[in-house]
């Protein structure tokens, strides 16, 4: 099947794109969704609030649709995001299938693979610098604390740094 279009500003046909940001929950996903988010002021964001449920669908087609926690969209829900001409997902299901059938070019980027020891071991450093509650030097963190967060938590970011943040808050400060 070949590339979808639409109509876009004088006739001109733009390409259907389509970009899932792949990964097990508390992987970074949402994250990442929203430092793309920032580099299209503007742009519509749909998220799943478990209690309300999800927002409607934004009327304004300008600039990309972006969807938080894309598995738990139904089909009906689901058909409407197939009207916009450029949609970027975070999402724990691979729904590479649909957005293909309809014409979409998709790029999937896995998102927990992207993470080495290392990286973690920045994330933390960072994080670490803004939860401090006093002045001062942070804890120091060695090379193999991101490895080790790895073999224990997988790449679930969101518990890893819970953990971590509830030892933080642990920690006496010193006068």
């Amino acid at each position: 099947m070949g590339e979808g279009r639409l109509s876009g500003e004088g006739g001109k046909a733009r390409p259907l794109s389509f970009l899932q940001l792949l990964g097990p929950a508390g992987c970074g996903k949402s994250t990442l969704l929203g430092a793309v988010m920032a580099r299209f002021p503007g742009s519509s964001l749909m998220a799943w609030c478990p209690v309300e449920g999800w927002p409607p669908i934004p009327a304004s087609r300008i600039g990309p649709l972006f969807i938080d926690d894309g598995q738990a969209m139904g089909e009906r829900l689901l058909a409407n995001v197939l009207r916009f001409p450029t949609v970027v997902m975070a999402t724990q299901k691979d729904l590479e299938a649909p957005f293909r059938q309809a014409g979409f070019r998709v790029r999937t980027v896995p998102v927990a693979e992207r993470c080495s020891g290392h990286q973690l071991g920045e994330i933390v450093e960072r994080r670490l610098e803004w939860a401090r509650r006093a002045p001062g030097p942070i804890p120091e963190i060695h090379d193999g604390l991101g490895e080790a967060l790895l073999r224990r938590y997988g790449h679930d970011l969101r518990t890893m740094l819970s953990h971590l943040y509830d030892r933080f808050q642990l920690l006496e400060v010193q006068e």
